[in-house]
């Protein structure tokens, strides 16, 4: 069975699975892991709160985070937060008044819309089996519908409870595509609740025709003011994408940020983890670090070579990866191997008597043979370095990864 392409394509409060590790041919959210199985879900709890149920899982790493509209990770379901056991949680809207079953364990979520961005480690090929099974057990289920775990959603559920069916994001009517930014915001705007802190910011967007109860009218705008909005959404994709890049804390020529996952009003941050790392997790269930400069200062680029050494493995209880990803649309790249990252779960990996760790990064295969290589693409790239259920050494930024060296042109 082949990936699927972009986020499943399933009904809301339903879950859909990716049943493939992401590979070269995935072009549709950048910056994609290649070490576990997504499990996507948009929940609308306007109705009623939803019961997840997830089942023992007790021979890997799992995690579903819940992010909010303001995509903000308000709960983590997993291994590091609630444990290996079977259990059910509900998550309930903010809008939501009633009484919850005692065997139920209770998540407010801080808005009517939220996003499940699982994600389910895999251990090579032949443990692709296992671990589509785990994603089969985990249930989303209407809480007037709930009686046990074991329970599939009711195929005659009503639909017509669902709000976002009907109010969100439908055509876009006659709104010129160079707007289309604004009018997705507006669309957003009426679904979801403005956070205090941010009323009078938002009280100002009413000068460009956006408001919560209206949404987007570009009709009562000017035309010089339908062309300055033209221009800004084209220098905020370059802004995010500069954010993107070089956002956040700067060592050994690594970026990384101890912010991910919860923004407060860090708009620019927030918009850059949005359009290139989606689902970003906080820093305690996953640190993730950015490469695109070597030793030398230079741009990542497969016409040279390169090295990373590890004194030690990354220190992670979960597990590490070294992911690459194509400079120009963050897609992973294509070799000869289907080689997409390199970690503790690399088959073969060699690890030194000393316990290092020794990384050959180049386009063709290295002299020392392919075991710790990570093929590179014959133009311009970019690192990942992915630390899950970190050690608080990395949390706290006491351990940080080595620089990459550059080796020759």
């Amino acid at each position: 069975m082949k990936a699927s392409p972009g986020v499943p394509q399933t009904a809301i409060n339903q879950f859909g699975h990716v049943r493939d590790l992401r590979d070269a041919e995935y072009k549709t959210i950048p910056t994609p892991n290649n070490d576990t199985l997504y499990s996507h879900a948009f929940l609308d709890l306007t109705a009623e709160p939803i019961v997840i149920g997830v089942p023992a899982i007790k021979d890997r790493y799992y995690v579903l985070p819940l992010l909010s509209a303001y995509q903000d990770v308000f709960a983590h379901i997993g291994t590091r937060e609630t444990g290996t056991n079977a259990g059910a949680y509900v998550i309930v809207g903010p809008d939501w008044k009633g009484e919850l079953p005692e065997k139920l364990t209770r998540i407010d979520s801080p808005t009517n819309l939220a996003v499940i961005w699982g994600r389910t480690v895999v251990y090579g090929k032949g443990d692709l089996k296992k671990a589509r099974n785990i994603q089969d057990s985990y249930s989303l289920i209407p809480l007037s519908k709930y009686d046990k775990l074991e329970r599939s959603p009711d195929p005659d559920w009503d639909s017509s409870k669902i709000r976002v069916a009907q109010t969100a994001f439908n055509s876009k009517g006659d709104v010129p595509d160079s707007l289309m930014f604004f009018d997705e915001l507006g669309k957003a705007m009426r679904m979801t609740p403005i956070r205090n802190e941010e009323r009078a910011f938002v009280d100002q967007f009413k000068n460009i025709g956006l408001t919560r109860e209206r949404g987007f009218d570009f009709k009562s705008l000017d035309a010089p003011t339908i062309m300055g909005l033209s221009r800004a959404a084209s220098a905020a994709e370059l802004m995010i994408d500069g954010a993107a890049a070089y956002r956040g804390i700067s060592v050994n020529g690594w970026f990384f940020n101890t912010s991910a996952g919860v923004f407060g009003n860090d708009f620019l941050f927030r918009a850059a983890v949005a359009k290139w790392y989606m689902g970003a997790n906080v820093p305690e269930e996953a640190m993730y670090y950015v490469a695109r400069t070597a030793s030398d200062g230079k741009p990542f680029n497969g016409v040279a070579k390169y090295s990373l050494h590890f004194p030690a493995p990354p220190p992670a209880k979960a597990f590490w990866s070294l992911s690459m990803y194509n400079a120009s649309d963050g897609s992973l790249v294509e070799n000869s191997m289907n080689r997409y990252s390199i970690g503790d779960r690399t088959e073969g990996l060699a690890v030194k008597t000393d316990k290092s760790i020794e990384i050959q990064i180049q386009h063709k295969e290295p002299t020392q043979g392919e075991t710790n290589w990570l093929p590179a693409p014959a133009g311009p790239f970019y690192l990942v370095l992915r630390l899950y259920m970190p050690e608080s050494d990395v949390v706290s930024g006491k351990w940080t990864p080595p620089e990459v060296k550059a080796i020759s042109k």
